[in-house]
């Protein structure tokens, strides 16, 4: 029974939820109907994760969450970025970037400035930039220096 084997290998359903990104009573839902053998309803990930769980008798929670994330969300562009984050981190171990990128996972609060940030190193990237531009990217690097006067004294960086 699956819902033995979660219990074994330490798999809390409430863990399974949020990594499949299912409510827990879905997840129950799904326990329920493989262990009664009703398993043409339960969403194929999971089944195959199941299945998996089932098949493995040596395995135990960290294994199952490495399944989750190399079987049921690997696509190419979280590859790609699995495989760029790693270069990084293996070639700039002490970089701040490090850092501002697991901020920026953690926290929603940068979400509102993405766009704009992006919009910005789009600007500074073109060989041609209008007047308009070319003002804006003044005043954006202004800003920067005043903010890093103000910033690097306070906090001596």
């Amino acid at each position: 029974m699956i819902k033995n084997r979660l219990k074994d290998i330490g798999m809390k359903v409430t863990d399974l939820s949020e990594y499949l990104k299912l409510s827990r009573p879905t997840i129950y839902k799904f326990i329920k109907m493989y262990d009664e053998g009703d398993r043409k309803n339960i969403n194929k990930d999971v089944l195959d994760l199941f299945k998996y769980i089932e098949k493995n008798k040596l395995i135990g929670s960290k294994n199952v969450i490495y399944y989750i994330l190399n079987n049921l969300y690997s696509d190419k562009n979280t590859n790609e970025v699995v495989n760029l984050l790693n270069s990084f981190c293996n070639h700039n171990p002490e970089s701040p970037k490090l850092d501002f990128i697991k901020e920026l996972l953690i926290d929603n609060s940068y979400d509102n400035y993405i766009d704009y940030i992006r919009y910005i190193v789009s600007i500074e990237k073109k060989d041609e930039k209008s007047e308009t531009e070319e003002n804006e990217i003044k005043n954006i690097n202004k800003k920067i220096e005043e903010w890093r006067k103000k910033y690097v004294k306070k906090n001596s960086i």
